[in-house]
């Protein structure tokens, strides 16, 4: 979303854009630019996100993965800046700022246009996420996987395949370089704790499971 100062400004902006048109329909449409910017954006940009921290949080065991059958993959920024297949130059990594949106007064106009830019601001009742997020382009491209485990087409091997209607990528990651350590849940059962044991051996992925 686009903070509530910027939004104003945007919008004073685009009241002179109108002057422009005769016809109500064109005014329409220069009235409703932030809106579209917004909604295009959560189509167009696709996050991974994580939990900074030395120490598990048992909030976020809570509220994203429950006491039971959950993992925490344990990794660093640079294992996991190395360990994706980046196969073009959009991509965005870094914490997110968690501010008040009413009130936030740093976004410039340039940036609020900027969806990848508003895809590292967060309203500041989530602080306690204290998220590291990398953010990329909603195309398939070469590195990417389909969802349904198919192989790439010829189409999506040459370039960039971009759908509206898909909800996020598969991207490619070298397992090895981004796990450093895996966390079951808190309350995890020993089969549990065995099975993932078992996967990260037969994976030859060299992290202890703690």
């Amino acid at each position: 979303m686009t903070p509530e100062l910027t939004r104003t400004q945007l919008k004073r902006g685009h009241r002179e854009i109108e002057e422009w048109f005769p016809d109500e329909e064109r005014k329409q449409q220069v009235r409703r630019f932030v809106e579209v910017n917004e909604e295009d954006g959560r189509e167009l940009i696709v996050a991974n996100c994580w939990s900074i921290g030395e120490h598990e949080s048992q909030k976020m065991w809570n509220d994203y993965v429950g006491n039971n059958e959950g993992v925490a993959v344990r990794s660093t920024a640079e294992c996991l800046a190395d360990s994706l297949c980046v196969s073009h130059e959009c991509w965005w990594m870094g914490k997110v700022n968690y501010v008040d949106m009413a009130k936030y007064e740093q976004m410039a106009v340039y940036e609020g246009h900027q969806a990848h830019r508003r895809a590292f601001l967060k309203s500041e009742k989530y602080a306690a996420e204290n998220e590291l997020r990398v953010a990329t382009m909603n195309w398939v491209a070469p590195g990417c996987l389909n969802p349904d485990g198919s192989p790439q087409t010829e189409k999506q091997r040459s370039g960039l395949v971009y759908s509206p209607d898909r909800r996020g990528i598969l991207v490619g990651a070298r397992l090895a370089v981004l796990m450093k350590e895996v966390r079951t849940a808190p309350g995890t059962s020993e089969w549990h704790q065995n099975l993932i044991d078992l996967l990260i051996r037969n994976a030859n992925i060299p992290c202890p499971v703690v």
